[in-house]
């Protein structure tokens, strides 16, 4: 593998020298970058996460950014993908959550990502797409790319899965292998309510960013797992820790552990049923069906334990059908070997910043720090969430008074 720091998106400035090699002191990767990332709501499809990325020095164009799958899975057109070496070997499969199903080849290629420092280039492995079905877009996806259209929703051209396990056929995720305090791991900042203007994902953890969680709890590891390429930090699970759930209305408690995934692509969260873990029939919405969601109006709440000496996480809310926002649907199994688990969704991601800190092995839950949107639905937030909403309001009419009786005169618009 081999890393670069691009001041720009042409050759020559600043490159990093081979991994293994003395880097010098003017091509250093910094501790920490900044990288917008982009919230839309698609119709018929629901909200979704992008991030620009650009290939083999071709220009950015937009991908999923994807805490849920892993690897990077892009549609290949020589206009927008202008250089790449195959590696050989088999095709890889790559399915989503969606029904899409792709085929790719192994190639490694230049991967390049716009940041508020300058871009940032990594030659990793990449899958280049040359088949996909499963689903409407699956179906069209090579006319699409033959015709210059991003295949994915008519938005994206392809996945920058930046989930930390490593699939047995599949690739490593980019963010955790590059250069220096950039691969140490990553904070998610969409903005509470749904997103904004200012959604990004800060790349590099660095002392300030760790300070602000206020939760932290172990990620367990993938067991035999690879580690990632060039930092060397360990892989982990899809579900990055065991979550301890519940759900109540008037007369109904179901409470049960079960894994639980972060996931910026998997929109709404999503309890994937297997017996035992069947939810009671009075908390669903359609008994049986399957796919459904829980009632309006439940109790749903989320506990992990926390890290030696620190508050572990704790998510609760009341039910409802905004999704993403307070919707928690309800599937059943797939096939007999599918695994019980939580898919989270974006729900967490719009309630905290979230920070996977790749070099300690934890995840951890901070206050959310972007700008939310002006038209994103409120969540519903649970009791004592409500009452910390209170004090603080109560906290900053208070400042705001003594500040405004500290103005000296004249001050004010001119």
């Amino acid at each position: 593998m081999r890393g670069e720091w691009n001041g720009g998106w042409r050759a020559g400035a600043m490159a990093l020298a081979l991994v293994g090699a003395a880097a010098p002191a003017t091509g250093a990767a910094p501790e920490s970058v900044t990288i917008p990332l982009k919230v839309v709501t698609i119709p018929g499809v629901g909200v979704k996460v992008g991030i620009e990325v650009g290939l083999g020095g071709g220009p950015p164009r937009l991908y999923t950014f994807d805490t849920g799958s892993s690897g990077m899975y892009a549609a290949y057109n020589a206009a927008w993908w202008p250089a790449q070496t195959q590696l050989g070997g088999p095709t890889i499969p790559q399915s989503y959550g969606s029904g899409l199903q792709l085929q790719a080849n192994r190639v490694s290629t230049l991967v390049t990502i716009p940041t508020d420092q300058g871009p940032i280039s990594y030659t990793a492995e990449v899958g280049q797409i040359t088949q996909a079905s499963g689903t409407s877009d699956g179906e069209q996806w090579l006319a699409n790319v033959a015709a210059g259209k991003p295949p994915l929703y008519g938005m994206f051209f392809g996945d920058f899965g930046s989930g930390l396990t490593k699939p047995t056929e599949g690739l490593f995720a980019v963010l955790p292998q590059l250069p220096g305090n950039l691969s140490s791991g990553f904070s998610v900042q969409l903005g509470c309510g749904g997103g904004g203007p200012e959604s990004k994902v800060v790349v590099g953890l660095t002392d300030p960013i760790r300070s602000r969680v206020t939760s932290w709890v172990k990620m367990e590891k993938l067991e035999g797992g690879p580690p990632f390429p060039n930092s060397n930090y360990p892989t982990y699970r899809q579900a990055v820790f065991k979550g301890h759930f519940s759900l109540a209305i008037p007369g109904t408690h179901f409470d049960f552990v079960v894994p639980a995934i972060l996931d910026t692509g998997g929109g709404t969260t999503n309890l994937h049923q297997q017996p035992p873990f069947v939810v009671p029939d009075p908390l669903v919405l359609q008994p049986g069906a399957t796919n459904t969601r829980v009632v309006s109006g439940a109790q749903f709440r989320v506990t992990a334990p926390g890290t030696l000496g620190t508050s572990g996480f704790d998510m609760g809310f009341i039910t409802g059908n905004a999704s993403t926002i307070d919707e928690v649907n309800v599937s059943q199994p797939k096939s007999a070997t599918t695994i019980a688990e939580v898919n989270l969704g974006l729900i967490p991601f719009f309630r905290y910043d979230v920070v996977f800190d790749v070099q300690n092995g934890n995840v951890g839950f901070a206050p959310c720090t972007a700008a939310t949107s002006a038209v994103a639905p409120i969540p519903v937030l649970s009791a004592w969430a409500m009452g910390l909403l209170a004090a603080g309001l109560a906290l900053f009419g208070a400042l705001a008074m003594r500040v405004r009786g500290a103005r000296p005169s004249g001050y004010g618009r001119t």
